[in-house]
């Protein structure tokens, strides 16, 4: 899974417009991190982000929909038991309904548990569970680099105990293949990606405020797909295509189980997300039975290092 954009989900909650809580004031100056640990079944994965990063106060307003104004910039380290991802990231938040991101990491899979793979192109790509696993039994996958930047445009507007979002994720990877290969299987995405080229990935949340906004419940769509030029594809590979852009589409659940804002700990967030797969290459009944969900279950934990008012 993308875990930074599913912890995402933990850590911003208490920032939407209009909120029924009133928050601390924001602080002129601010170091803070978050801590996300997710695991997920459908594909099997395990992933901590951790972030890092200074954050500066654009205007002072106790207006909602003004007082989140700031702009950051922060160093991010995610390692997995397969791959390991570090870089800096700059953040803008001009008004309290709209967030962009920018990020540039350092990718490096270790060639371990059936990854990487990579393939000659879109025809020759068995991505699979029963693949991957089928290609690691057969020593096909190995140690590979590269680089991955990443933009994300987000918006969030709320009414009453409701909140609409909606994250755009553009991410251009350049990877090392191996030689004669030009689409590779990006097992945090689940998608197959070119070796060099844009993938998009985007999520709507529909979300209902329980509790004071402790409990949030709701539903996510998440829709993903890679851009694969003539080179990635073969003779029949417009015809295996169709079943692009990735499509899940489930229910969402994120408990505040601590919250005590602006301090070294200031939030706890446990996120249950299950989704069923609409449209995927082997998830829909090909390779794995269609009514099998995505899982995925995490912790997120947040904190100020240092503020000044």
């Amino acid at each position: 899974m993308n875990a930074r954009t599913f912890a995402l989900l933990g850590a911003i909650l208490f920032t939407t417009a209009a909120s029924a809580v009133t928050p601390p004031p924001m602080p002129k100056h601010r170091v803070d991190y978050s801590n996300f640990f997710v695991v997920r079944v459908n594909p099997l994965g395990l992933q901590n982000v951790f972030d890092i990063g200074y954050r500066y106060r654009l205007y002072e307003s106790d207006e909602p929909l003004w007082r989140t104004g700031q702009v950051g910039t922060s160093f991010t380290l995610t390692p997995t038991p397969g791959v390991i991802k570090l870089g800096p990231q700059v953040e803008l938040e001009p008004i309290g309904v709209f967030r962009f991101t920018a990020r540039w990491e350092w990718v490096q899979w270790f060639g371990i548990l059936d990854h990487m793979q990579s393939y000659a192109n879109a025809d020759t790509a068995a991505y699979g569970d029963s693949g991957v696993k089928a290609g690691g039994d057969a020593e096909t996958n190995y140690a590979g680099s590269g680089w991955q930047a990443t933009l994300v445009g987000e918006f969030k507007a709320r009414i009453k105990d409701v909140v609409v979002r909606n994250r755009t994720t553009a991410i251009y990877s350049d990877m090392d293949l191996r030689a004669g290969d030009r689409v590779w299987y990006d097992a945090t995405f689940d998608l197959l990606t070119p070796a060099s080229g844009w993938t998009l990935l985007n999520e709507a949340d529909l979300l209902y405020f329980l509790l004071e906004d402790r409990l949030i419940v709701g539903a996510r769509h998440t829709l993903m797909t890679p851009f694969l030029d003539d080179d990635a594809l073969s003779t029949g590979s417009s015809d295996d295509l169709k079943d692009y852009p990735i499509q899940r589409v489930g229910p969402l659940v994120a408990w505040h189980v601590y919250d005590d804002p602006g301090q070294k700990l200031s939030r706890v967030t446990l996120i249950l997300l299950v989704q069923w797969h609409l449209v995927h290459p082997f998830r829909t009944g090909q390779d794995t039975h269609q009514g099998i969900p995505y899982v995925g279950l995490g912790c997120n934990l947040t904190g100020d290092l240092w503020r000044v008012p």
